[in-house]
């Protein structure tokens, strides 16, 4: 699971930046974790990877600065990360985005 995201991230890429939302990855403090921020017009979030094949979400709405999403999940595989990933971010989070 230690690249689950980071390969998820590699095939959306085109389409995350298409929706102008950009996208940087850095390395954790704890070894093995690292972050991935996602910027955009709308909101403002962190995907955290932590050893154990935990994940920590966190998003804001940047016009009010509320929580969208605050979430700790553990996944049993990377294609439940990718399920979970995609409905946040092209479902719940695009609306943000682009209106409807």
């Amino acid at each position: 699971m230690n690249d689950a995201l980071k390969d998820w991230l590699n095939d959306v890429f085109n389409e995350l930046r298409n929706l102008d939302i950009s996208v940087t990855i850095s390395d954790g403090y704890k070894p093995k974790s690292y972050n991935v921020n996602m910027d955009s017009n709308k909101f403002v979030g962190t995907i955290c990877f932590w050893p154990d094949d935990i994940f920590e979400f966190q998003f804001n709405d940047c016009k009010t600065g509320d929580i969208i999403l605050l979430d700790t999940v553990s996944f049993n595989s990377p294609s439940q990360l990718r399920d979970y990933l995609d409905k946040l971010i092209f479902e719940k989070l695009i609306r943000k985005v682009v209106p409807l």
